[in-house]
């Protein structure tokens, strides 16, 4: 073979491989092409599923301080309004104690009263609470400008968790590019991409000049991936750097510049990307990232709010407004460069940098009732099985947020102080159910350390029931009486007490009481019931047959296998 032919041969060879490569590439980016307009379509993000408590209820008496009652307040969607302002539906006023007396006359306020939130509810009916420095002193409604004492207020429910898709505690609230000041805008766009309404999804001038600013440094020092770019890394991709990926993003970029305009782009950007941690919850976008740092919604942002957020995007942990020493340098660089883009003038400048901006402190927000909320989830699985109908519902629990925050401070203290040594060694912990009788709900729940979720004891731990068999072994005793003309049965029929020995397949059994000393030979069936007898249970067993009981409890679905052997009377199953 000649010189040439070897030649022609490698040529034809190299552009197979770019044909190949091409069809790849071609077919790649169909693929991801497609991907990428469903996810649109179907939304950028999944809203996380919301939770929200029972109505708060406020006692007479409850130890709280007004601080705590006014961010329960704020959290259940109330709105503060001014001593001279007249109250609206949802919104609340806090006064002095010289002003309480105003408002509730002709009554007289509580001479210990230090302070008073007035409010007022859906049905316009005004309410005072009156505090002292901890606690609640007195609850008056006022109706047709009369006062009326009561020991209780009932308000509303409040947001107690969100949880994504993905099972994980996250915050994330989507609001419109019309909801968020010019400010944000502008300071986001011109720290991090101030050519984005020029390019088409990858700037080329943006690259070199990172390379420069790079080579220069001796380090990665900047980045050159626009706004578009770094969305898409956000949403589709992993922060891997290596050029495949970097490959992947610019390519998938351009492409969704031609399925998007550019405020669709923003919109999406400024609502997806990470902000912040708050506790155990990931916040993801600017709704959220006003409410976590300086506890407001983002149309309430000024410049200087602004910037520090439009800062922080490059790192929220390093550079997030609660970290002055890195975030202040880090907001006058965006500043500069919104003042050399002529996005602000020098008196704006000037007024940013001199503004005082309080930063929200939520160091002790943690994660609440976190078996409460995995046992909603649960039955919601069993509910509804479609998983894309059980994305971005707004759940009202029966949850009572002072009994479950009380249940689980309680039960963090017991495991931490009494639960050692061996049986903590081997995992023990526990579960507590709390139940509402008049309302048929379970109003707190905990089967572990607040703030984590391990295995849900309360709800899946298999456990003898015990004595709670015992009513079903008088139930069962008083039907058989009503279908048997031989045996009657009354409450006071008396039922021995006397020590017995059983003999059953085998094996003896001699059960006793409770309280071993008890010496009486005799009890009236509502009384052995009432004090939980064991002896006397066994025996009116006995005289109904273990297989009816067996019977009666599959039919109120105890579950099987329920064995019928003598101690089914003491719940041994």
């Amino acid at each position: 073979m000649s010189r040439t032919q070897r030649r022609f041969n490698k040529l034809r060879l190299l552009l197979l491989l770019l044909l190949f490569i091409f069809i790849a590439v071609c077919l790649w980016s169909t693929r991801e092409l497609v991907h990428m307009k469903q996810s649109i379509e179907s939304g950028w993000f999944d809203t996380p599923t919301k939770y929200y408590t029972a109505p708060l209820e406020f006692r007479k008496g409850q130890i709280i301080s007004t601080k705590e009652v006014l961010e329960l307040l704020r959290k259940a969607g109330l709105k503060e309004r001014g001593l001279d302002q007249s109250l609206g539906e949802k919104q609340y006023t806090l006064i002095p104690f010289f002003e309480c007396d105003k408002r509730l006359h002709p009554r007289k306020i509580n001479s210990d009263t230090r302070s008073c939130i007035v409010l007022q509810s859906r049905s316009k009916q005004t309410s005072i609470l009156e505090f002292d420095t901890r606690k609640i002193l007195e609850i008056n409604k006022i109706q047709d400008e009369k006062s009326f004492a009561t020991n209780s207020l009932l308000t509303y429910p409040i947001l107690f968790a969100q949880w994504s898709s993905d099972g994980k505690p996250a915050l994330r609230t989507k609001v419109s590019l019309s909801q968020i000041p010019r400010y944000c805008i502008d300071g986001v766009l011109a720290i991090e991409d101030d050519r984005f309404l020029n390019h088409q999804g990858v700037s080329i001038k943006g690259i070199l000049r990172a390379a420069l600013v790079n080579f220069k440094s001796g380090k990665m020092s900047q980045g050159g991936s626009t706004l578009t770019q770094q969305l898409i890394k956000n949403k589709y991709l992993t922060a891997e750097k290596s050029l495949q990926r970097k490959a992947k993003e610019a390519i998938m970029a351009v492409m969704i510049e031609l399925l998007l305009d550019k405020d669709e782009i923003l919109e999406a950007y400024l609502n997806y990307i990470y902000w912040g941690q708050r506790g155990p919850y990931t916040v993801y976008g600017i709704e959220e990232a006003a409410k976590h740092y300086f506890n407001k919604s983002v149309n309430q942002l000024g410049l200087a709010e602004c910037t520090l957020l439009a800062g922080a995007i490059k790192g929220p942990g390093i550079y997030g407004p609660h970290k002055p020493k890195n975030s202040k340098p880090r907001q006058l660089k965006v500043l500069n460069r919104m003042r050399e883009l002529k996005l602000i003038d020098t008196n704006e400048f000037d007024t940013a940098l001199d503004t005082y901006v309080k930063v929200y402190n939520n160091s002790n927000d943690r994660l609440l009732a976190p078996y409460y909320i995995n046992a909603v989830q649960t039955w919601l699985k069993t509910e509804i099985k479609d998983e894309e109908k059980r994305k971005g519902l707004k759940i009202y629990t029966e949850l009572d947020f002072f009994a479950q925050k009380a249940l689980e401070e309680k039960f963090d203290q017991f495991l931490n102080e009494k639960i050692a040594g061996e049986r903590r060694a081997n995992g023990f912990e526990g579960s507590y159910i709390l139940a509402n009788n008049n309302t048929n709900s379970i109003i707190a729940l905990s089967s572990g350390k607040s703030n984590s979720l391990n295995y849900n004891s309360a709800l899946f731990a298999k456990r003898h029931i015990g004595s709670l068999a015992k009513p079903f072994v008088y139930l069962n005793a008083f039907l058989e009486n009503d279908e048997s003309d031989e045996m009657v049965l009354t409450p006071t029929t008396p039922l021995n007490n006397s020590s017995v020995t059983y003999k059953y397949e085998g094996q003896v059994w001699e059960p006793k009481n409770y309280d071993k000393k008890d010496s009486k030979n005799e009890y009236p069936l509502y009384l052995a019931l009432s004090k939980s007898k064991n002896i006397p249970t066994i025996g009116l067993l006995k005289m109904t047959g273990h297989k009816s009981l067996h019977e009666r409890l599959l039919e109120y679905k105890f579950e099987a296998p329920i064995p019928m052997v003598p101690s089914i009377a003491l719940g041994g199953f």
